[in-house]
């Protein structure tokens, strides 16, 4: 927790925290995990992607939503 920016933790309840720190256990184990919220307040769609780091991964995550056309 203290690597992570206050701004998170300071405004991200703490159930959510919790599921996003089992994300990270998993990305340990090499597992990819895609998390998917609808936000139809703002209209908008939350993704969250939790996967091992590699040069390129968020190059290669943001060219999947431009090749579909999402923003």
């Amino acid at each position: 927790l203290d690597q992570l920016p206050v701004h998170y933790l300071t405004t991200t309840p703490p159930e959510v925290v919790k599921l996003h720190m089992k994300f990270v256990e998993k990305a340990r184990r090499e597992e990819v995990t895609i998390e998917i919220f609808e936000r139809p307040e703002i209209s908008a769609t939350e993704v969250t992607v939790c996967a091992p780091d590699r040069p390129g991964l968020l190059s290669e995550i943001l060219g999947v939503f431009y090749a579909h056309d999402l923003s």
